[in-house]
């Protein structure tokens, strides 16, 4: 699949001081669309990776990967509502156990088998497993957690795209729910400086596209290379 295939998704169209032009259709950004999800997962694994070292380059330099449970008698679509109603609680009791700000991604997961759902959370919380067993269940939720060192933020990236694959095919989620959550503050990618970038409707990228070739330029697509 070359881009989205849902109508009435717009064409960018970027071009550079010297001389590049290089298009792409921006997609319907949802999760339940093939092409979209994959470019939305790899964006986020590239935000995942670009945060980390941006906050080690400041000084930030321990990070933790932790799994934290829902209870077990909230099983299937409870667990995501157990999760909703306990998770500000446990955040706090994180916030206060760690030495520095806190800084985060959770990826919830929900189960193949049976919807039930889990949180993977990278973290600057050096917490040891014990401690999120017995955090996790004073705020209502499982007592099945962990959380230990971070090799590196390429591991970082990969668990993003892991979990979030694995989520892909799940699209029984609850309205508005973040596949992803990052702390607040989290710092976003550099866009490519050279690029300028303009949005067209479907009916209008092909005038556009017309009068670029004939200014000299080949338009091609910015994810596969081809000539559009």
């Amino acid at each position: 699949m070359k881009h989205c295939p849902n109508k009435g998704t717009p064409t960018g169209v970027g071009t550079s001081p010297d001389g590049f032009v290089t298009a792409t259709h921006f997609g319907c950004q949802q999760w339940s669309c093939p092409y979209c999800a994959a470019i939305r997962k790899r964006m986020l694994a590239h935000k995942c990776y670009v945060g980390i070292e941006t906050y080690k380059k400041s000084g930030v330099k321990n990070w933790y990967f932790g799994t934290i449970t829902m209870h077990e008698n909230w099983r299937g679509w409870a667990s995501i509502e157990n999760y909703r109603n306990n998770w500000n609680k446990f955040y706090q009791r994180m916030k206060r156990a760690t030495d520095g700000p806190l800084y985060y991604v959770v990826l919830p997961e929900q189960h193949a088998k049976d919807g039930s759902l889990h949180v993977h959370i990278i973290s600057t919380c050096p917490q040891s497993d014990r401690w999120f067993k017995d955090n996790s269940r004073a705020c209502g939720m499982g007592y099945m957690d962990e959380n230990g060192p971070l090799e590196n933020s390429a591991k970082a990236a990969m668990y993003v795209t892991k979990y979030i694959g694995k989520s892909l095919g799940i699209l029984d989620w609850p309205p508005k729910f973040k596949r992803v959550r990052f702390s607040v503050g989290w710092p976003e990618p550099e866009p490519q400086r050279d690029m300028v970038w303009s949005a067209y409707r479907p009916k209008q990228a092909p005038r556009e596209f017309k009068l670029l070739r004939v200014q000299g330029y080949t338009p091609i697509n910015f994810l596969t290379g081809d000539a559009v």
